[in-house]
């Protein structure tokens, strides 16, 4: 079943490619912030800590949609946390999935590497690269989207803001802000370093990252998760994406049943946040 979430008419098509609607005329301009899942972090082992996640790649853009066509949508999930042992090495946390709308696609954020006990591991690549133990940081696969992890009991990069901290108390870098959103806020930070023996604390997740720790990101963040703490500690899931479509509310957008979201409006925009699921959505 369709649902037809906003507008407050419809015309009938007045030409090969345009069309006045309640005074808009198409095709037309709508801005989107499209964020993937955030990185999972990685398990810890012996005395050392897992590495964060990294942040979910992020983009904010101005599309150009054409009435009655339709974009499909998709909202990323997070990637797992990697498993922690007292006794041999852990598993790094798994890459976020892509979020995507129409031809906008961010892609995951990289999974925070494991220990073994002897500072290394092998997380991955992604949106923002997640972070690693005793090496260089994982990198971004895109760099509008994000950036590298960082070294040592790295936190993991914040999507398209800064690096995570290369440093014994790695926290996670710092997301970006956005203004789609009805009130702007901050996306796709990276997920906080564990702690270990010689590591004074769990590093900080910040802007949907979770701490170090076993903290997960942030739902509908695109936030990397915690690296796992000592003597076994599993790391934390990666938050998942989000979607967010602002758009001149004299507009009708019909939304697939496979989409979950929420309306707002904000003067005469519409705002949709799709916080799960994959379909399409079609303007008219």
């Amino acid at each position: 079943m369709n649902n037809g979430i906003y507008g407050l008419a419809t015309n009938s098509l007045t030409g090969a490619s345009t069309f006045s609607l309640n005074g808009v005329t198409a095709p037309v301009a709508v801005r989107a912030l499209t964020v993937a899942g955030g990185g999972g972090g990685g398990g810890a082992a012996y005395g050392a800590p897992g590495a964060g996640g990294g942040g979910g790649g992020m983009l904010e853009q101005t599309v150009v949609v054409q009435l009655g066509v339709a974009y499909a949508v998709q909202i990323g999930a997070g990637g797992a946390a990697g498993t922690g042992t007292s006794t041999s090495g852990g598993a790094p946390g798994s890459p976020g999935s892509f979020s995507r709308f129409g031809s906008v696609i961010a892609i995951g954020g990289g999974g925070g590497a494991f220990s073994n006990g002897a500072l290394s591991g092998a997380g991955s690549p992604g949106g923002s690269g997640g972070g690693t133990i005793g090496a260089a940081g994982y990198a971004t696969l895109c760099s509008a989207q994000g950036n590298a992890g960082a070294t040592l009991s790295g936190g993991g990069a914040g999507g398209a803001g800064v690096s995570g901290s290369a440093s014994q108390r790695a926290d996670g870098g710092a997301g970006r802000s956005s203004t789609v959103p009805a009130v702007p806020r901050n996306y796709a930070g990276g997920g906080g370093g564990g702690a270990g023996t010689g590591v004074p604390g769990a590093g900080a997740g910040v802007d949907g990252g979770g701490s170090g720790g076993a903290n997960s990101g942030t739902a509908n963040t695109g936030g990397g998760g915690g690296g796992g703490s000592t003597n076994g500690g599993s790391g934390g899931n990666g938050g998942s994406g989000v979607v967010i479509v602002r758009f001149n509310n004299a507009l009708l957008m019909t939304a697939t049943s496979g989409l979950t979201y929420t309306t707002q409006f904000s003067g005469s925009d519409a705002i949709v946040t799709f916080t799960a699921g994959t379909g399409t959505v079609t303007f008219s």
